[in-house]
């Protein structure tokens, strides 16, 4: 069988047909998609008030955590200032763990991290009280452990410093253990 179709009626045939295919399926695209954004609207505007509701419960219950949580450390630093007053006064003249402590931390850096603090109080047979600490931890560096020890010697209120040898033999992360003796 012959076509007997001229060549540019063909041609022509042929671009009618790809524009309408790309119509169809641009019309049924576009549809498809205003059907799901149809879909999806409602969804989207129902959800946008739940998630305001929950951010802003959110921020409530951050803020009072906030506040509860500051009143709380106040409130605790307060108290154990006051319980370390009456253990300074009632002291009197006898070495409270408080000061010992409060000396030790006075002595230790950043580099220090102190583990166990073990405080024994002792009487001697003069009358006086003498107290023995023993402070356990690591030091990042040998250096930062002997400035450490030099330190607490320094202090005219430790009678005697005794740390192990062995607590200088590794150069990083030195385990230490130090033993303090007070007389007051």
């Amino acid at each position: 069988m012959i076509n007997l179709i001229p060549k540019e009626d063909k041609i022509e045939i042929k671009k009618e047909y790809t524009k309408r295919i790309i119509l169809v399926v641009g019309t049924m695209l576009f549809v498809a998609i205003s059907f799901l954004a149809l879909l999806i609207l409602p969804m989207y505007f129902s959800l946008n008030p739940v998630e305001n509701r929950l951010k802003n419960r959110e921020e409530v219950a951050r803020n009072s955590l906030a506040t509860t949580k500051g009143d709380e450390t106040l409130k605790n630093v307060r108290e154990l200032e006051e319980r370390a007053h009456l253990i300074v006064e009632s002291e009197g003249e006898r070495p409270s763990p408080f000061l010992v402590i409060n000396e030790v931390a006075k002595a230790k850096r950043e580099e220090i991290s102190v583990n166990t603090i073990i405080y024994n109080k002792d009487s001697l047979d003069n009358g006086k009280v003498s107290s023995t600490m023993v402070i356990s931890g690591v030091a990042r560096r040998r250096e930062d452990l002997v400035a450490f020890v030099s330190s607490l010697k320094a202090n005219t209120r430790f009678k005697e410093v005794d740390v192990p040898i062995l607590s200088f033999l590794k150069s990083e992360k030195a385990d230490f253990q130090i033993t303090l003796k007070t007389s007051f």
